[in-house]
């Protein structure tokens, strides 16, 4: 049988037996393990006033906006038994961390606001409940507002989460419902009670000779660009020195405050993990892969017959919570990330965005006063906000007001003269003019503009030309490298 040798020194052998599964073969040691209750719901229910009003803390206040824009965790111990709260962001973007807090948490409490019912988010933290499986709490929060439509979006409620597979107790199904106020603390002890019960009939047990298996909760930089990464270790024990593998690199993991060794379940900060780790990825004493974001190619689409360009954008966040959840956005919107990270806005990321013309985005973060001025000396745009909501509201409006490039030329042939290089192209669209700027595009990608020097139709000289599908021959006033198959096409505002 695998020797443990942390059992005695964590005094914990009295509790120590042998699995009845698989596990059995192996001679894993298991002990019973701490609940971590995952809470989901759409923005403003009150997710984080609930787990203020359980814990006697605060942590409302102090948010931007008083809304939830990064994962949280707080414990609180009722009749004896620990609970672990995972606070999930409520926004929209915030979708791919709030399912991975869910594949670490044992329970999942679904809170509902009583004066607006089930929301958008309402039913899509029900169904990734339902794919996972996990036990569910539906919570009826603000029952202190006693609007005369609470029976009526209770009913609504149990409605639309049956029919993502979450049935109440009273339908028939095994989701049990409790209505509580987060701000007069009515039916808080009950709602403990209920979560204490389930707990027990889950009769959780936690692995301690298996491999550490965590979540990273979040990054933040410390002086010198140091990061340090929250985990909440919810399997095994995680040593000081021990190592974790990130896709094909090995780091030794060192804990942030004086401690040797953690125990599951706990959270802690960490130190020698590389800066680019994500939330949402799973610390691991073996080798697994990693979930990468996925970053849209920069270049340009289709659309209508027009090619849009696309919108380069870098950015910047206090933490890699709020990062991710941007980075999601953008690419749903079709932007261009060139460079994300978490930190200031410094001159580096200016310079960045003038080289590749890209729009800064500043999420949460400081901007300099000289970094300030020296970006709008260079005409380079920073959206600087606070709430996630005004944020994509910025980039939204952003979007519609992107320039679309509608092409009106292809190069068929190109000719050597005495002073300029003749260029023979053929006319798709609309009409080309001397002095008209063009943007020249090659394999869909944007090269470069140019400015139309003279134009010729057959061995004429004219002004402008607007014969389609028929050859004119142009020069420009730049040396640029047009070649063959090469397309010109204007802007539209």
């Amino acid at each position: 049988m695998y020797e443990v040798n942390w059992i005695d020194h964590l005094g914990i052998k009295q509790h120590v037996g042998l699995a009845t599964t698989f596990e059995e073969e192996c001679g894993y040691d298991f002990v019973p393990s701490l609940a971590i209750v995952c809470v989901l719901g759409h923005i403003d229910h009150g997710k984080t006033s609930l787990i203020d009003s359980i814990t006697y803390k605060k942590i409302t206040s102090y948010e931007s906006g008083f809304i939830t824009q990064r994962i949280r965790v707080s414990t609180y111990k009722h009749r004896g038994t620990r609970l672990t709260f995972i606070d999930t962001p409520g926004h929209s973007l915030f979708s791919e961390v709030r399912l991975n807090c869910l594949h670490v948490s044992n329970i999942s409490m679904l809170v509902v606001s009583l004066q607006e019912g089930p929301r958008t988010q309402t039913i899509e933290s029900a169904k990734q409940i339902n794919q996972l499986g996990l036990p569910v709490l539906i919570v009826y929060n603000k029952l202190d507002c006693r609007t005369s439509k609470i029976e009526e979006n209770i009913v609504k409620t149990r409605i639309e989460l049956t029919k993502v597979g979450i049935v109440p107790e009273i339908t028939g199904g095994n989701a049990i419902e409790v209505q509580v106020s987060a701000k007069s603390n009515e039916n808080i002890k009950q709602l403990l009670d209920i979560l204490c019960s389930m707990i027990d009939k889950i009769r959780l047990k936690s692995n301690i000779s298996s491999l550490s298996i965590g979540i990273v909760i979040d990054v933040k930089l410390a002086k010198g660009l140091r990061p340090i990464v929250n985990v909440l270790v919810s399997q095994g024990i995680l040593k000081c020195g021990q190592v974790v593998t990130f896709g094909s690199n090995i780091f030794n993991i060192y804990f942030e405050s004086d401690i040797q060794f953690v125990t599951a379940v706990c959270t802690t900060e960490l130190i020698g993990l590389p800066i680019n780790i994500q939330p949402g990825q799973y610390i691991n004493s073996n080798q697994y892969g990693i979930m990468q974001i996925k970053r849209s190619n920069v270049g340009s689409f289709q659309q209508n017959g027009c090619l849009i360009k696309k919108i380069n954008v870098i950015i910047k966040a206090d933490s890699f919570s709020s990062l991710n959840g941007i980075i999601h956005l953008t690419n749903e919107l079709k932007l261009t990330p060139i460079w994300t990270g978490i930190g200031h806005i410094s001159l580096a990321n200016v310079s960045l965005a003038l080289a590749t013309k890209s729009v800064l985005i500043a999420f949460n973060v400081k901007i300099i006063t000289n970094v300030k001025r020296i970006a709008k000396q260079s005409n380079v745009i920073i959206l600087s906000s606070e709430l996630i909501y005004e944020l994509v509201q910025w980039l939204r409006d952003l979007i519609t007001r992107r320039q679309m490039l509608q092409t009106v030329a292809q190069v068929e042939k190109i000719f050597q003269s005495k002073w300029d290089t003749i260029y023979g192209a053929k006319l798709v669209y609309g009409k080309v003019f001397v002095d008209q700027r063009l943007v020249i595009i090659r394999q869909e990608q944007l090269l470069f503009t140019i400015k139309i020097k003279t134009l010729k139709r057959f061995c004429s000289t004219v002004k402008l030309f607007s014969e389609v599908n028929q050859l004119f021959g142009f020069a420009i006033h730049e040396e640029k490298d047009i070649k063959l198959n090469d397309k010109l096409a204007y802007q539209i505002l």
